[in-house]
């Protein structure tokens, strides 16, 4: 009774292991599985043709001595996390070098498992062709934003001096048209703006210049009897008024972009 027990047993656990490979093969993401001492127990065909080392030259050897050429610290720090809390890490834009020294991209995601030899997977995404589009988009993105900006100060200041009267004398009907392209020219380079603003937050690299603002001068500033702001509500038959609740109020802000915020909350 108790052979044939075992026998079930062994026969279960057999069938569990086959599914599990079977699960396993099928995935066609970067796939890595480690043991609890971070011992390589699975190695996909995706990662020998990500990385250019086959799955016989690193099963059984320890993660860290794979010889991938990458920041294992920063992984060793996701693997740490991912067992500290229990709970999947995400960690992207891993750079790394292939077989043929060229440069690439992942993005990685390690979740614990905890069955049997096996108690943590690697799942890869290759990202490099995604980074290159992004590279390009920016590059795209700052050509034609920087291309712009020059014969739009050209515009804006020929109808600036025309709508101040410089060049002659202008009627009431033509200063109205002038002041009408020049918010538009203004509202022109703040899209230029914006555009160079997302390209930058995308790459983590937009500096903000933060002081203490008084916003009830900024408000006042945007909306004042002369504004422009002004001058197109009246077009529409509206009237900007503003209702502060103090006459001092302190936000520790960067005073451009907040002045970007209230625009187009005022522009919409």
């Amino acid at each position: 009774y108790y052979a044939i027990e075992r026998k079930q047993a062994e026969e279960a656990l057999k069938k569990a292991h086959a599914e599990k490979t079977l699960l396993l093969s099928s995935i066609t993401s970067l796939l890595i599985g480690l043991s609890a001492k971070n011992i390589i127990t699975y190695w996909n065909v995706i990662a020998e043709a990500t990385f250019g080392i086959v799955t016989t030259n690193v099963m059984g050897i320890p993660f860290s001595d794979c010889e991938i050429h990458w920041d294992y610290e920063l992984i060793a720090h996701g693997l740490v996390e991912c067992r500290q809390k229990n709970l999947p890490v995400r960690i992207n834009d891993v750079r790394f070098l292939r077989s043929n020294m060229s440069e690439g991209y992942l993005g990685l995601t390690l979740i614990p498992v905890k069955s049997g030899e096996l108690d943590l997977l690697i799942f890869g995404a290759d990202l490099t062709e995604r980074k290159k589009l992004e590279h390009l988009k920016d590059e795209f993105i700052s050509t034609v934003s920087h291309e712009l900006r020059t014969p739009l100060t050209v515009i804006r200041e020929g109808v600036s001096q025309v709508l101040e009267g410089i060049l002659g004398e202008t009627t009431e009907n033509q200063r109205k048209f002038l002041t009408i392209a020049l918010q538009a020219i203004d509202r022109l380079s703040r899209i230029i703006n914006d555009l160079l603003d997302i390209s930058k937050i995308e790459a983590d690299k937009l500096e903000l210049k933060m002081d203490l603002v008084d916003l009830t001068v900024v408000v006042n500033e945007l909306v004042n009897p002369s504004s422009p702001y002004q001058m197109r509500a009246a077009d529409k038959g509206l009237t900007l008024k503003v209702r502060l609740c103090q006459p001092r109020i302190e936000a520790y802000v960067a005073r451009d972009k907040i002045i970007q915020v209230f625009t187009n909350l005022i522009g919409n």
